[in-house]
Order: C-alpha cells, then structure tokens, then sequence
C-alpha cells in the first residue's frame, strides 16, 4: 500500500529542485568584447573637448595665444618631437590610417596604439590608484562595468607644458563610456564618450567622442618607428656636417 506522505515528499523536493533551474540573467550574462583591431570611423563625427571654444578658461586662451605668438603652429608642435598627446587626446584622434589593437581579459583592457607607438592600461580588478604612482600623460585608469557599458575613470595625469594645442593640468579627470553598437551607417562599432573637467583649462566639463570600426581584414599594427628616426635623422646631419668640401 502506497504512503501519501512519502510521495508527497518526494513531489516536494522534485519540485524545489526545478524551482533552482533558472535561465541566466541579465546580470550574469557575458561582458561586451572588445578584442581586435580597430580604427576611427570618421574624422568628421569625432569630437575634441577644446572643439568648443566656449568652454576654455581665461588661462587656457592666455596658454593658447602665447603658443601661435611665440611658435609656428603648424611646425613647432610636440608631434615633430614624438610627443604623444597623451589622455584624452589619443582616444578621439583624428587620424585616420592608425590602428588600435584591443586586448580584452577579465583584469584588465590593453590597448596599443600604431600611432607613436602608444600603449594604455585599463584596470578592471583594481578600485584605487595605488600609492606611489608616478602621474603620466595617459594617467591611472580604473573601469567598472555598467552592464553593457564599461566605464573607465582616469586621473593622476601629468600637466602638460603650457606650449602646446593639448592643454592639460594635474587637475585633470576623465569619464570615459565604452559601448558596442550597431551603427546605422557603420555596422559593428565601439562608440566612446568623453567628459573631462579640468577646473585650470576648462569652464565645465568637456566632451569628446570617439566612434570605432573594425578594421579590414588581414590589417596589421604596425611599428610607428618616430623616435627612431628622429635619432637617424640627427647622425646624419651629424655625419653631413663632418665631411669635408674636398670629400662631397
């Protein structure tokens, strides 16, 4: 003879059981990726904080005038001396032929950059600057995600010399929001937003954007090779300038 109690306990723990199978949630569910090889979609919907001239401060004008009276402009700029602008600048650069190459793990994003040959570190297990870090011009960067969203936050960022179109103090901070989307005009792509305060060069808080595409098939990072060929560049004006008249 059957005994209800039994079965009924055996239906209850059959039923427990299925309750704890569930579909994975939104929550659980897998970051965006962002491996690969990348590049500027547009120079056209690329945008620069200091591209609003309103926003500036009286300082920045001053650093700005001094700059186009005591230089030329469009020789004398750090790029001739392989400077590399550094945040925010390399994120919403507006050359079109260099490549960004993504490196993606749990811990951290790498990125590496074709132009100068420029490297940054995203750290995603970290929650504060650690002790003893030397400021730099692409800073300290710590990401979190938002979802779909990875949110990256960027300070102790070295000032930049007051000579110069990229105007930075030690002030300076970035919000950076990473996100894959699919573009009406583009397709696949990373869209980037910038907001950069900066109470020495900016009245309020700036913009930027960035729009990412995967570049083509089969494209490769190359070397960059700028600080080599200043060096080869200045031997052979040494050398020119040991030959003798009698020896050309």
């Amino acid at each position: 003879m059957r005994r209800p109690g039994v079965w009924s306990a055996l239906a209850l723990l059959l039923v427990a059981g299925c309750a704890t199978v569930r579909p994975p949630s939104a929550a659980s569910a897998p970051h965006p990726n962002f491996n690969g090889l990348w590049k500027m979609a547009s120079a056209e919907i690329t945008v620069k904080p200091e591209d609003d001239q309103s926003v500036l401060t009286d300082e920045a004008v001053r650093r700005h005038q001094a700059y186009a009276h005591e230089f030329d402009t469009a020789i004398d700029t750090p790029d001739r001396f392989c400077m590399p602008h550094g945040m925010p600048w390399i994120m919403v650069s507006r050359v079109r032929d260099y490549l960004i190459d993504i490196y993606q793990t749990d811990e951290r994003v790498t990125m590496l950059f074709e132009g100068m040959d420029v490297h940054r570190l995203i750290r995603l297990d970290q929650s504060a600057v650690p002790d003893g870090f030397t400021p730099g011009t692409n800073g300290y960067s710590l990401a979190h995600w938002d979802g779909a969203t990875l949110v990256i936050e960027t300070s102790h960022l070295r000032p930049s010399n007051p000579a110069g179109a990229f105007q930075r103090s030690g002030a300076m901070h970035i919000t950076e929001r990473w996100r894959l989307i699919e573009h009406p005009k583009y397709g696949r792509a990373l869209e980037v937003d910038l907001t950069v305060t900066d109470p020495v060069i900016y009245r309020h808080p700036a913009h930027g954007y960035q729009l990412y595409v995967p570049a083509e098939p089969g494209s490769v990072l190359n070397a960059y090779g700028c600080p080599e060929s200043l060096w080869d560049d200045y031997v052979g004006e040494h050398e020119a300038k040991r030959v003798t008249p009698t020896e050309r």
